[in-house]
């Protein structure tokens, strides 16, 4: 088991500079809003949570433990959506065209790794 990434944590992975709070606070959101979306697909399975099998994960991201599995998803997930945080699918501008990624839904590695904990049957 593993602890809920933070923010420089996900800094880290993208590559990013760690040492811009303002980007490292922006990512612990993205992180915490991540985490809540992992907890409610898998019926937080997957996480140890102290409290009334609640999600608690704002303000102390040590609390929770999570499988390693989980943590590599809410790191991908949280640099992705932190990546593009209005989650625009095109950018142009003249001559210039993007198409940023976005967290519109779990990537297909995120997917299967996130449905090991989720349950599909009655």
């Amino acid at each position: 088991m593993a602890t809920i990434p933070t923010g420089p944590d996900v800094l880290a992975w993208a590559g990013l500079p760690q040492n811009d709070v303002a980007l490292s606070m922006q990512a612990d959101k993205h992180v915490s809003a991540v985490a809540h979306m992992i907890w409610a697909y898998t019926n937080g399975k997957g996480f140890q949570s102290p409290g009334n099998n609640q999600l608690m994960i704002d303000n102390n991201p040590t609390v929770v433990i999570v499988a390693p599995e989980i943590r590599s998803v809410i790191l991908s997930a949280a640099a992705r959506s932190l990546s593009n945080p209005t989650q625009a699918r095109r950018i142009e501008a003249g001559s210039y065209s993007e198409l940023p990624g976005s967290l519109a839904s779990w990537s297909l590695l995120e997917t299967l790794t996130l449905n090991r904990f989720r349950r599909r049957t009655a």
